[in-house]
């Protein structure tokens, strides 16, 4: 009995040991260094360019903004991941994250988020999730730059 015990201990300790050494996804792109990093990104699934992305917005510094290109390149099937992802989301800053991505999305012409009315509603509705006061006012003032644009141009004659 000892012997299946101190089998087991091992096991359990190799596993934790291996575990601790895996590294993430974010972790290992970045390693790769900041040459062509949006071209590299490019060949990530979009679960792993999203999750790239917030670790190069969040963790790294400056924040890589410019690793928003990719996700915007896809449209409308990544607007609708991420807000599937934000459904379940708790940190602030995947909500502001999120519209560095839809803005870039709207504005390099590749998915028109301003005239999706459910995800507008869902995008709207995401500003009250964040609980941090100064996070929703970065939040608000961001949504409300987002369609500026396409409100200027619809008035213009």
């Amino acid at each position: 009995m000892l012997i299946m015990w101190r089998r087991l201990l091992c096991c359990l300790l190799l596993i934790a040991f291996a575990s601790c050494h895996a590294e993430s996804v974010e972790k290992q792109f970045f390693k790769e260094g900041f040459v062509s990093r949006v071209e590299r990104l490019e060949r990530y699934s979009l679960e792993d360019q999203w999750r790239i992305f917030l670790y190069g917005n969040q963790v790294v510094h400056p924040p890589l903004t410019d690793l928003a290109l990719p996700l915007a390149e896809r449209g409308k099937p990544a607007l609708d991941y991420i807000l599937q992802q934000l459904e379940q989301s708790k940190s602030d800053l995947d909500f502001r994250d999120s519209l560095v991505v839809f803005r870039r999305m709207r504005g390099g012409g590749y998915y028109n988020v301003c005239g999706d009315a459910s995800a507008m509603q869902a995008i709207k509705g995401n500003e009250s999730k964040v609980r941090n006061p100064g996070w929703r006012d970065v939040y608000g003032q961001m949504l409300r730059d987002l369609c500026k644009e396409t409100e200027r141009e619809s008035s213009q004659p």
